[in-house]
């Protein structure tokens, strides 16, 4: 078992490193050696997503949430893979599964905000992303420092075109955060919706933002060797 995460863990930094064929290597290698974690599955499955691979990323999904039911991010991120091949109905069945699961993470309202966006229905859209970004928001109030809590807060302002806030989080988040992986995330966050929405406005200007901090975090840490 522990080969298997210390497998796991070289195939996510490959992942990060969009290494994405070393990657799915690394974690093909640790389902042989134990495939009962449902969480090697998941990661595979965000692989395959990441490489446009949707039908492979749904079938390690469906194959995940066989081995636990009840794992609300496990539904939702087959939603979210829904959404990237057109099947937005299924998507949103899936985030309002995930919402019955876990209700206050404002991450699944977001997505289902996408998933009716997709089908035109811009008022529950919008109702979603607002239930979305006040929880978000009383989040903030509650821990002002939580730089993984503002690209969220930021992202879904992003998306309902309050671009004036949503660069004030982004810049915020930015100045605190160290780690070269959450930036990256904050970055695929970001590249994801603009697969799915490309004309959105203001995805340039924060992209540039995030790129140019992780270009600053990684020189801090080629000079620090």
């Amino acid at each position: 078992a522990k080969y298997a995460r210390a497998i796991v863990q070289r195939g996510i930094t490959y992942r990060v490193m969009k290494r994405y064929e070393d990657a799915l290597n690394d974690f093909n290698q640790a389902i042989e050696l134990d495939d009962r974690y449902d969480w090697i599955v998941i990661l595979r499955g965000i692989t395959y997503r990441v490489m446009e691979r949707y039908e492979d990323a749904l079938s390690d999904f469906n194959q995940a949430i066989q081995l636990d039911s009840e794992s609300s991010f496990i539904v939702a991120e087959r939603g979210f893979t829904y959404l990237f091949f057109d099947h937005y109905e299924d998507a949103v069945r899936d985030f309002e599964k995930a919402i019955q699961l876990d209700s206050k993470d404002d991450w699944y309202l977001y997505l289902r905000a996408l998933g009716y966006l997709k089908l035109n229905e811009s008022e529950k859209s919008l109702s979603s992303l607002n239930q979305a970004i006040s929880i978000a928001a009383q989040e903030y109030e509650v821990k002002s420092d939580s730089y993984l809590n503002m690209f969220n807060l930021a992202l879904y302002h992003l998306v309902s075109r309050n671009i004036q806030d949503a660069v004030k989080y982004y810049e915020k988040a930015v100045n605190i955060c160290e780690n070269t992986y959450d930036v990256e995330t904050a970055i695929t966050d970001l590249e994801d919706f603009s697969k799915l929405f490309p004309e959105h406005q203001g995805v340039t200007v924060v992209l540039q933002l995030l790129k140019s901090k992780l270009n600053e975090l990684k020189d801090k840490s080629f000079n620090g060797l």
